[in-house]
């Protein structure tokens, strides 16, 4: 009995093996999993986390352009004669910072090729800021407008001494003195009171001058002014060319400044936009990252539930297949047992089947060794042996049941013979103690 048990218990004890074996691969895949997944994780933040050179350097190159103009547009106010050396020397800084960008990696490929463009742009502006400085110099000095000045200064003196040779003037006065007479009317003669005889005259100054022009002079002075007049026309339209010129100037310079800077800010945009993209498609590869991680761990804990439910599921077949072997051998060992006692009691019974007819066949021996000619002994010998062999051959019948070879056969039952025969038997036996078997 402990060694079926001992194989009924060995298949599941093997499946409980399996099932712990299968739960330590199951959370030993769950935790390489998650770690696998969090280091990923983690690399894909440390990436996002990491400042990119790019930007960086594309806003220092947009922090140095425009601090440079301004810087250069406030010395060529307040220092026009600053050396231009100095003026390349910081335009160097810019050049080695676009050599620095086109030097990186680009993923497209036209930013290389914008970035040389704005070489040579910065190379432009440079040519043109020279030249606006010269110009702006040119014009602060002027000297050209101070030598025409000049001229106009020394025109003007020999147009002051024409003057003085042009005209001649000799002055004349002449002085009279007046006593002039008081008329009176006829009612002032005759109301009036008397005047004094004393009277204040007039007096008259006539001044006299004679101017003698030199008409060569006129004509000298004529032309000095036209000149004086060309000069100044000259000298506005120079004033005026000189600044057109220096707007023009300015204004390419501006317009130079504006397309780098534009430029710069197209690049700039699409490397945020790059970056943009970048960093969504990190975001993405991460979220796809947790969600594949969280679906492996899933299919892990599914295939463990899956597995582990099979493992159940046999482990209680087994058991109840065990509890049905352990019924089942229960209750063998109990038939066996009521075929123990029904050994027993049918071994007592055939030795008391097997002693009569025994007792019968000695009883008759007996007789016809006493008797001669006792044909009744004869057939009750025979029917005693018969009926011993027919008990042997159920004991044979009975051996032949229990190894599952004992064939019933149908056949006719005569009672009365049958009957005979067992009064034949017993009825020596109950004469010898006396007793009368009567058969009706």
């Amino acid at each position: 009995m402990a060694l079926v048990d001992k194989s009924f218990l060995s298949p599941l004890r093997g499946k409980i093996i399996a099932a712990f074996v299968l739960a330590c691969v199951a959370i030993a895949l769950a935790v390489g999993t998650t770690y696998i997944g969090f280091n990923s994780l983690l690399e894909q933040v440390d990436e996002l986390t990491v400042p990119n050179d790019k930007l960086r350097a594309l806003n220092n190159l947009f922090e140095q352009i425009t601090r440079l103009d301004q810087q250069q547009r406030a010395d060529a106010i307040r220092n026009p004669g600053k050396s231009y050396r100095a003026i390349l020397q910081e335009s160097k800084q810019l050049t080695a910072t676009l050599d620095t960008l086109i030097a990186m990696p680009w993923n497209n490929t036209r930013q290389p090729g914008r970035l040389e463009t704005m070489k040579r742009v910065v190379a432009k502006r440079d040519y043109l800021l020279l030249e606006y400085l010269r110009l702006r110099s040119e014009f602060v000095s002027n000297k050209k407008f101070t030598q025409q000045l000049d001229s106009l200064s020394l025109i003007l003196a020999v147009n002051q001494q024409l003057d003085s040779l042009v005209s001649t003037n000799q002055n004349k006065t002449t002085t009279t003195t007046y006593i002039p007479e008081e008329k009176r009317n006829f009612f002032s003669r005759l109301f009036g009171s008397k005047k004094k005889d004393t009277l204040n005259g007039g007096i008259e100054i006539k001044e006299e001058t004679l101017t003698k022009i030199d008409t060569l002079a006129i004509a000298r002075q004529q032309g000095a002014r036209d000149e004086v007049e060309r000069i100044m026309k000259r000298l506005d339209e120079d004033q005026r060319l000189q600044t057109q010129e220096m707007m023009q100037r300015e204004l390419r310079l501006i317009n130079t400044n504006v397309a780098l800077i534009n430029q710069l800010l197209s690049i700039l945009r699409e490397v945020e936009t790059e970056e943009l993209a970048l960093f969504e498609t990190k975001n993405s590869e991460a979220g796809s990252l947790v969600n594949k991680s969280v679906e492996r761990i899933s299919i892990i804990i599914a295939v463990f539930f899956l597995i582990a439910a099979a493992l159940v599921f046999l482990m209680l077949i087994d058991l109840s297949r065990s509890n049905y072997y352990r019924l089942q051998l229960t209750q063998a060992k109990e038939e066996a047992e009521r075929l123990s006692l029904v050994k027993q009691r049918f071994l007592a019974n055939m030795s008391h089947e097997i002693r009569t007819p025994l007792q019968s066949i000695l009883g008759f021996s007996e007789q016809l060794n006493s008797q001669k000619n006792n044909a009744e002994a004869i057939l009750a010998i025979q029917h005693s042996s018969e009926h011993l062999l027919h008990i042997v051959d159920e004991v044979l019948d009975y051996s032949r049941i229990e190894s599952g070879q004992f064939v019933l056969d149908k056949s006719a039952l005569w009672l009365d013979e049958l009957v005979d025969e067992v009064a034949t038997v017993v009825t020596i036996q109950a004469r010898q103690k006396k007793l009368d078997l009567t058969i009706e």
